[in-house]
């Protein structure tokens, strides 16, 4: 598994209207799948079947944010 470099993260976002958002957390889906949903409409997008990794206070779950310059 990897990150998904600029272009193709840029590629998913221009082309959006191809894809489906999801309406559902998938149930343990399998390792590289991409999904892309609304997070105002599936807010609990965590449940879905597998153990997130927590950070060291055990409440919280562990997030990477990147920022992304446009072209």
């Amino acid at each position: 598994m990897r990150w998904l470099k600029p272009a193709e993260v840029m590629y998913i976002l221009q082309n959006h209207e191809k894809y489906q958002f999801t309406k559902e957390p998938p149930q343990q889906p399998t390792s590289g799948s991409l999904f892309l949903f609304n997070k105002r409409v599936l807010r609990f997008f965590r449940r879905d079947g597998h153990n997130w990794r927590k950070k060291r206070d055990g409440r919280t779950v562990g997030e990477a944010h990147e920022r992304l310059k446009g072209i």
